[in-house]
């Protein structure tokens, strides 16, 4: 992540770990609502279509219970740099 307000106003952070997507149903729902809480922060989109897919590819693509994945980060190590004048 980084923010940056200016030249002498600025902070980056880096998060290394690992991804680990969530598959038991209760911890599924559980996250479900708490995005559905904050609504802003999801953004469930239709599956990427590659250009030049055919037609077939596209309905397998699209066909069935898509739902989105849910995940965590399991942090295995922080860092950042800032500079504030």
């Amino acid at each position: 992540m980084d923010e940056v307000n200016n030249d002498k106003d600025w902070k980056s952070v880096m998060v290394l770990g690992e991804y680990q997507e969530v598959h038991d149903e209760r911890e599924y729902n559980d996250a479900m609502k708490a995005f559905d809480d904050r609504r802003f922060f999801l953004k469930i989109s239709k599956p990427v279509i590659l250009p030049g897919s055919n037609e077939q590819a596209v309905k397998i693509q699209l066909k069935g219970n898509n739902k989105p994945a849910i995940f965590r980060i399991v942090i295995d190590e922080k860092s950042g740099r800032f500079e504030n004048e």
